[in-house]
């Protein structure tokens, strides 16, 4: 079974918003800010940051952050994988 992941590459951050999918994010350059929902954190660089679907997040400064956007098809092989339960939602 064939499975596409996709990414970008963004330079800026933007505003407070939510995604129906699940999102990595992986700062490339410097350590970023993330707000997602009430919590602020700080991730390094090289470090990752594992956004749910529905989840409303944001980041703050210019930086280079890799964004993998995970299809659902996906997000449900990985609960598999972890031995997540099937209502966490990733």
């Amino acid at each position: 079974m064939e499975q596409t992941l996709y990414y970008t590459v963004c330079g800026e951050a933007c505003g407070q918003h939510h995604h129906d999918h699940p999102q990595i994010m992986i700062p490339v350059k410097e350590n970023m800010q993330f707000c997602i929902g009430t919590i602020k954190c700080e991730v390094a660089v090289g470090e990752l940051c594992l956004i749910p679907p529905g989840q409303m997040h944001e980041c703050s400064g210019e930086n280079h952050l890799l964004v993998l956007n995970i299809p659902a098809m996906v997000s449900e092989s990985m609960k598999r994988a972890f031995h997540l339960p099937a209502d966490c939602a990733l």
